[in-house]
């Protein structure tokens, strides 16, 4: 027995250090253009003494970004709560900072429920150890956004539908907790779905009971999207153009994240194969749970992440960032089915496909590595241009000076702006291939380290 606690505990520390390591950075620079929400949300918030989170009033915002929105607002509230903690109104360190802090707290809660739902020590610690190096979990551990937030509520919701007592009182909780999470995003409300069996076994039991339970939840959401988004309730058409102004983005190509003229068919498989590509079997873990003997609440994280998944499968535009929440629960899903054997080999496997991303997307986020440009000062002389001149690449070429690195995504798109330099009669310099280049076209690409063709400027 002691043997067995010491070795927990150094497979806890070990698992600790993982996680602080592929998470933990000092880098200042700005990874992708939405970290400058909170920053000027908060800014403008203090400026005038309120807390409209409207992207509208913060006077700092580039003019893409400064419309009527209440996205992220919660977290944009818990960024400005940190920001004035930390004493430094724009920096995005004490915000990374407490991404870390969200995360950690996320995984915590994740081993309690196991926990507390049957499952062993060793179990907990599986779970803590797929979480600490899952690839969407490290990817946003970096990013200035409302995911890792989530990730901290998405635990909180498991942990009250383990919890035991009145179901009416958890339920209350429950909605507060999604509500809260729903005011930053919207499909948050998807998690709701955790807590539905509970209530559906109640209501066939004890119809009473269910309905109070039911009713009680909704109460819970919207007090919970209230204090969420307080201004979005006198607010309402700010709010509406928000959500219009999501769904048409979700609705539309956005290059180099969309393929043109693609079909439901075409997304799907992109999404699943930038899955299995990441996770290696996870999406195993829905033929491995003993959904006979599982309990409602893996029912509802089971039904959640499938519909997250399915709901942003057939978009046109893919952001990996939208199916964190159902990729983490996926991977709850499959520290649910140890210890048993195929589940145990499937999760061994997927630890290794995630850990083998999750260091190159911690070293490239965090400024540890900068690969291109390495191999650019190697093998490339002179100054050089990195540019996506997507629909008008020659003419760039040809008027450019020095070397332009053309940055190719991976996507059709860029793919073909590559091809029209080459028609036109120029020759690459060189090519260069970045850690992410297998993985099918993702915020990976855009936002951390693209492949690149090398072409000397001026006439061809």
């Amino acid at each position: 027995m002691a043997r067995h606690r010491s070795l927990l505990f150094v497979g806890a520390a070990l698992v600790a250090a993982v996680f602080l390591f592929l998470r933990l950075s000092e880098s200042p620079r700005i990874i992708n253009h939405d970290e400058l929400i909170p920053l000027a949300v908060s800014w403008g918030m203090t400026e005038r003494g309120d807390l409209d989170t409207n992207w509208a009033l913060a006077e700092r915002l580039p003019p893409p970004l400064k419309y009527d929105q209440y996205n992220f607002s919660t977290y944009n509230l818990f960024a400005h709560a940190v920001l004035g903690a930390s004493g430094q109104d724009w920096s995005l360190l004490p915000l990374r900072h407490a991404n870390v802090a969200l995360q950690a707290l996320a995984i915590l809660l994740v081993v309690l429920a196991l926990r507390r739902a049957g499952g062993t020590p060793t179990t907990g610690l599986a779970a803590a150890a797929l979480l600490a190096v899952a690839p969407a979990l490290v990817q946003d551990a970096h990013i200035a956004r409302t995911e890792s937030l989530l990730y901290a509520l998405f635990a909180l919701v498991l942990w009250l539908a383990t919890l035991g007592g009145s179901l009416a009182a958890r339920a209350l909780l429950a909605g507060l907790v999604i509500g809260v999470g729903t005011a930053s995003k919207i499909t948050f409300i998807a998690t709701a779905l955790i807590f539905v069996p509970a209530v559906l076994d109640a209501l066939r039991r004890h119809p009473r009971t269910g309905i109070a339970a039911g009713a009680l939840a909704v109460v819970g959401t919207v007090i919970g999207f209230a204090l969420g988004a307080p201004h979005a309730l006198f607010n309402p058409d700010a709010f509406l153009n928000g959500i219009a102004a999501l769904q048409t983005q979700y609705a539309t190509e956005h290059i180099p994240h969309s393929t043109p003229g693609s079909t439901a068919v075409d997304r799907i498989g992109h999404t699943l194969l930038y899955v299995l590509m990441l996770y290696g079997p996870a999406l195993a873990a829905f033929l491995l749970v003993d959904w006979r003997r599982a309990p409602g609440w893996v029912w509802g994280l089971g039904a959640m992440s499938a519909l997250v998944l399915a709901y942003f499968a057939v978009k046109p535009v893919f952001f990996e960032r939208n199916i964190g929440i159902a990729l983490m629960g996926v991977v709850i899903l499959l520290a649910c089915a140890l210890p048993r054997r195929a589940a145990t080999v499937t999760a061994a496997l997927t630890f290794v496909v995630m850990a083998w991303w999750a260091v190159p997307i911690a070293g490239e986020s965090s400024g540890r590595e900068d690969r291109r440009a390495a191999w650019e000062a190697a093998n490339i002389p002179g100054p050089i241009l990195s540019d996506w001149p997507a629909f008008d690449a020659p003419a760039k070429v040809r008027t450019c000076e020095g070397t332009i690195a053309l940055l190719d995504f991976g996507d059709p798109t860029s793919r073909a702006m590559i091809r029209a330099v080459l028609d036109a009669g120029y020759r690459p310099l060189a090519r260069y291939e970045g850690p992410f280049h297998p993985v099918p076209t993702s915020t990976l690409q855009t936002y951390l380290e693209p492949d690149a063709v090398y072409v000397r400027c001026g006439p061809p």
